[in-house]
């Protein structure tokens, strides 16, 4: 898709990487896929940076802030919960963040008001403004299995106006959730 999106001329040349681990599926809120993020800034982020020379003038903590406009980070289902703990943890290293039928599991609040809370408190605590990023997220309607986990926690995230700005255009705010049968 990308490759005829390039070639038409509708969007840049970019790289997709796709990184995985292989968890087998557990409840226990420590899970892997709230870790991701340590591996991601350890070695994923810089060894694509140094291999590609992209934006980031070079792979330290600065350039590779210097160039999250340049990098998003999205998954499904419990890549979308994986989506969250980077939101959490590498906001200064990406810019956008697309969760894909996948609430967040985030400092053990699953589901809804707890999560929004917790990542409007965090952001706001530690200086992050509405224009440090950008989520666009996604899930089927009221018939996907996801709809129920990640709808609450939109929606409780759009009642955090100080961090959250729910858009249908990201020139107006940070915030979108769409939905697709």
């Amino acid at each position: 898709v990308f490759d005829n999106m390039i070639a038409k001329g509708d969007i840049k040349p970019l790289i997709v990487v796709t990184p995985t681990y292989n968890v087998p599926y557990s409840s226990d809120m420590n899970s892997t896929s709230m870790n991701f993020y340590l591996e991601l800034v350890k070695d994923l982020i810089p060894a694509v940076e140094k291999q590609y020379h992209t934006y980031a003038k070079d792979v330290t903590a600065e350039g590779v802030h210097a160039s999250k406009w340049h990098r998003a980070f999205s998954g499904f289902s419990m890549g979308g919960v994986c989506t969250w703990g980077v939101f959490d943890h590498c906001i200064d290293q990406i810019g956008c963040y697309i969760p894909i039928s996948g609430d967040s599991w985030i400092a053990g609040q699953v589901q809804g008001a707890g999560a929004a809370k917790y990542l409007a408190e965090t952001f706001t605590q530690t200086g992050y403004k509405p224009s440090d990023f950008r989520v666009y997220a996604g899930c089927g309607g009221p018939s996907d299995m996801a709809y129920g986990n990640l709808t609450p926690q939109i929606d409780a995230m759009k009642k955090h106006t100080e961090i959250f700005k729910y858009c249908d255009n990201f020139k107006d705010g940070n915030l979108y959730q769409a939905f697709s049968e």
